[in-house]
């Protein structure tokens, strides 16, 4: 079966984003290191699970990454990787996607995941997405969490509901640190956790 794996930027004061969404405090940390890091963990995925504001922040990107030569060799890698990979949408405002290879998802979100899960493929990547992400922790739907723990405190932000907890309830089951004093935590969800 299908993994559903997290991937996460958080600051040490545990926010994900600024009051407005702002990620500034992550851009300074990231360097080939991560890229690599990352690209690894995506190589593992075929499939990216997106939030609607993420979806059309991304989709942006992309578009202006993928063919701008001017653009730093990891993002240009990344922005092709990405764009290949089916994308699952998941929103109660769309109506439609204006990017192929994708679909969308209005309701139903855990039989409609869990769907997912059952089909022949790799993994699936959730990348931001802090709405999507509570109810995913919510639903017990998150086989994975990789946590990427930045040296920063910003005071005050957006922050994801249950993540705090969950992630001091269990031992990382991997650690990957970064010359900028990023920590990557790897996190396994077991079937001992979700029933206990």
């Amino acid at each position: 079966m299908r993994k559903i794996i997290l991937s996460l930027n958080i600051t040490e004061d545990g926010f994900i984003a600024g009051p407005h969404g702002e990620l500034d405090w992550h851009f300074p940390f990231w360097n080939s290191e991560m890229c690599e890091s990352l690209c690894r963990l995506l190589s593992r995925a075929d499939t990216l699970l997106l939030g609607r504001k993420t979806y059309e922040a991304l989709s942006a990107y992309w578009e202006s990454s993928g063919p701008n030569l001017t653009a730093a060799k990891e993002d240009i890698v990344l922005a092709d990787r990405m764009n290949r990979y089916f994308k699952i949408v998941v929103s109660s405002t769309l109506n439609t996607l204006h990017r192929g290879n994708s679909c969308l998802i209005t309701k139903r979100l855990s039989s409609s995941l869990q769907k997912f899960k059952e089909e022949e493929g790799m993994d699936i990547i959730i990348l931001g997405s802090a709405q999507l992400v509570s109810q995913l922790i919510k639903h017990q739907l998150i086989d994975e969490y990789q946590i990427w723990l930045h040296p920063v405190n910003i005071g005050t932000g957006k922050r994801i509901a249950g993540l705090k907890d969950f992630c001091t309830s269990i031992e990382p089951v991997e650690r990957e640190s970064f010359s900028t004093g990023v920590l990557r935590l790897r996190y396994i969800v077991s079937s001992e956790i979700l029933s206990g």
